[in-house]
């Protein structure tokens, strides 16, 4: 009966062990997977953030390439504009030269 005894206590504790093993396990599975739960909830922060850099920088371009263009369609008439005025005051220079050498 002693025996009997021994080995279903040896058994029970064995069992004991295994169980406190496994929950152990159980326990330091969980704590990493709220740690990683912790982590996705940052990376996910962090991919909203940037996201939204990303649209205002894109606002941003947008609105520096809608100045770039209007900047660059003011330089243009400009430049038509003093050519304009430098075929005018060619063709009034040439006139004179012109008249000059008819008198």
């Amino acid at each position: 009966m002693n025996k009997a005894r021994h080995e279903i206590e040896t058994k029970l504790q064995d069992e004991h062990d295994r169980n406190k093993s496994l929950s152990d396990v159980v326990n330091m599975k969980d704590e990493m997977l709220d740690k990683r739960g912790v982590e996705i909830e940052e990376q996910d922060k962090k991919i909203n953030e940037l996201t939204n850099n990303a649209a205002t920088l894109e606002a941003q371009k947008m609105g520096v390439e809608k100045a770039f263009d209007l900047s660059k369609t003011q330089l243009n008439d400009r430049i038509k504009s003093l050519n304009e005025v430098i075929a005018n005051e060619k063709e009034t220079r040439e006139l004179w030269i012109q008249r000059y050498e008819d008198e």
